[in-house]
């Protein structure tokens, strides 16, 4: 089964009602005024064309009233999958819970494509010694890549794991500012000389002087927001599980010596 599916009707329905059956948390994301917002809700109910959520919520403090047609990507974890989409905010509604209390949540169209990632994918894999994987990074979005020549600040280096949901990478300091932790940047990512590179969006998790260099953790931004960064995801799931194939195979033959 490859590691990037994209499902049918019948797998689509059976995915949301198995979370809204379990109450399975679920991750939202939403491009707004050129930034990457996060926010965290639970599948409450489906009816029909639609599934209700509790009214999302934001780790970040920039909470906001949702309204129809608002366009966003979901993330949540089922089984031994991972299931992403992008779906619409048909509104905000009122229901009656278990208990017969009114409860505010918010009501999603049923989204008609949804793609699942095994979820072993977004476990961190190191890059074994005889591959390459390279980045190079910059403050910005993954669609507006610096120009050659530019005088802007670009951290590039070698990246020494990777997993679907981000990455580590070690550059060679530069005499420059570094980013902060939660910087959104735009990065490019390649996996040898012979493929073209991915472009993506990240925000910053992790950044540490070391010496001789900058030691940066970045988390992957809305891959599943557009064909593009969808297609990004399916080629770095699918280097990660060769990966892990490779780390697995090295351990079955250190067991065996």
């Amino acid at each position: 089964m490859p590691n990037f599916q994209q499902l049918s009707n019948d797998q689509i329905n059976e995915a949301i009602r198995g979370a809204v059956e379990l109450h399975i948390p679920v991750v939202i994301t939403l491009r707004h005024d050129d930034m990457w917002l996060t926010y965290h809700s639970r599948f409450i109910a489906t009816e029909g064309t639609h599934f209700t959520i509790e009214l999302p919520h934001s780790d970040q403090g920039n909470e906001r009233e949702w309204s129809a047609a608002d366009r966003v990507g979901l993330s949540f974890k089922y089984r031994h999958y991972k299931y992403i989409c992008s779906a619409t905010i048909a509104g905000v509604d009122t229901i009656q819970d278990a208990d017969g209390d009114a409860k505010t949540v918010a009501s999603v169209v049923c989204p008609t494509q949804m793609h699942r990632l095994q979820r072993r994918v977004y476990k961190r894999v190191s890059i074994p010694a005889d591959e390459t994987v390279s980045a190079e990074v910059w403050l910005g979005s993954g669609d507006a890549e610096p120009p050659t020549g530019q005088d802007v600040a670009m951290w590039a280096g070698r990246v020494d794991n990777l997993s679907a949901g981000g990455f580590h990478v070690f550059c060679q300091y530069l005499d420059q500012d570094l980013p902060h932790i939660g910087d959104e940047v735009g990065l490019r990512l390649a996996f040898g000389s012979n493929e073209d590179p991915c472009l993506a969006d990240a925000m910053v998790r992790h950044v540490q002087r070391v010496d001789g260099g900058v030691s940066l953790g970045l988390q992957f931004l809305g891959l599943s927001q557009s064909r593009h960064g969808r297609a990004s995801l399916s080629r770095i799931s699918s280097k990660v599980a060769h990966f892990l194939k490779v780390e697995s195979g090295h351990a079955r033959h250190a067991n065996s010596a």
